[in-house]
């Protein structure tokens, strides 16, 4: 049997608080390097960055309003304990009992995401802007957000491949034919 794991344990489970419970759990589970993905056991060592990148390409994972976060590394750690302490999901906040289990369901669902919304108390320390009301800011009047579009179609131009023409009329002949397909309704 499982013999001497925890026999001496005189605390049962069941009868600690949350808070004690949570104590238990932070002493007994795997403490996620800032290398070590939060969907698979793959570990890059203490390189959080090279970690972002392998999570991006395999898992599709991305931080949201990265421009925007205060601390990464304490908010990538965060994400750990949720999954490492917590097991749940970061996406559907699912409960598992092992790490494991809380990696697989977020793989096999494609929850390798984070959910802010309806979160915003939790995660509203790690950013510099406030995730309470995003929305109403974006959708102040509709003037707004064509400045908005506006402005991304510069970048995109900016940043775009070949001649700066060639995508400035590209750019142009495919906008024209969105308002065109706005303007009829179409869709």
């Amino acid at each position: 049997g499982l013999g001497g794991i925890g026999e001496d344990e005189p605390m049962d489970v069941r009868d600690m608080t949350e808070e004690e419970f949570m104590e238990w759990k932070l002493q007994n589970s795997v403490k996620l390097a800032p290398g070590d993905s939060l969907f698979d056991r793959h570990s890059c060592g203490e390189d959080l960055a090279t970690n972002l990148e392998y999570m991006a390409s395999t898992y599709g994972f991305f931080v949201p309003y990265l421009e925007h976060v205060d601390d990464l590394p304490a908010l990538v750690d965060y994400l750990g304990q949720k999954v490492s302490v917590g097991n749940v999901c970061l996406w559907c906040n699912k409960g598992f009992n092992t790490m494991e289990g809380v990696m697989k369901h977020m793989v096999d669902k494609s929850h390798c995401k984070v959910c802010l919304e309806g979160n915003e108390d939790e995660f509203q320390d790690f950013y510099s802007i406030s995730l309470e009301g995003e929305d109403d800011e974006w959708e102040t009047d509709s003037e707004g957000s064509e400045e908005v579009e506006e402005e991304i179609r510069r970048v995109d131009l900016r940043n775009a491949k070949g001649s700066g023409a060639d995508a400035a009329r590209m750019s142009q002949k495919h906008s024209k034919r969105i308002n065109e397909l706005e303007v009829s309704g179409g869709g």
